[in-house]
């Protein structure tokens, strides 16, 4: 084999590791914007709440939490708003915007005056106040009804 053998094989091994390279670029973007973390609030604009992915803070969980807020501050004619729109210029969120359930909520801008996780953790608020077993359970149930009209 001659020197242009060599070439022609440096130039295929170059190529093979460009391929290998672009597909990693695409599923480390993939993983990075593919879901995109939702926020919320409430129709009364007295909480909100939203995803944290990389803590494990998901969507149901913050279900879970609305119901308790309705329960514990009754507030039971309040309703689930998502203040994060659709950013369709992110083709890698499309798949999320089509599968996911978060995205049925319906969208109403974000308040202001509570901004993305309201009412914080260190203020006197009906929500902060201990949770009983009962408000748990009834919030497990709702949340769990909510979820499934989805």
């Amino acid at each position: 084999m001659g020197e242009d053998g060599w070439r022609q094989g440096d130039i295929v091994v170059r190529r093979a590791l460009r391929g290998a390279l672009a597909v990693v670029a695409v599923l480390v973007a993939y993983f990075l914007l593919g879901n995109p973390n939702v926020n919320f609030r409430s129709s009364d604009s007295r909480w909100s709440d939203g995803e944290v992915g990389f803590k494990g803070r998901i969507f149901e969980n913050v279900v879970f939490n609305f119901e308790g807020y309705k329960l514990k501050c009754h507030a039971s004619k309040s309703i689930l708003v998502r203040t994060t729109a659709e950013n369709w210029i992110n083709v890698f969120a499309w798949p999320s915007y089509f599968r996911d359930r978060k995205w049925r909520v319906p969208y109403g801008s974000e308040d202001p005056r509570i901004g993305s996780y309201y009412p914080p953790a260190y203020s006197s608020n009906c929500y902060n106040e201990a949770w009983s077993w009962e408000i748990i359970r009834a919030a497990e149930a709702n949340a769990h009804a909510y979820l499934n009209r989805l």
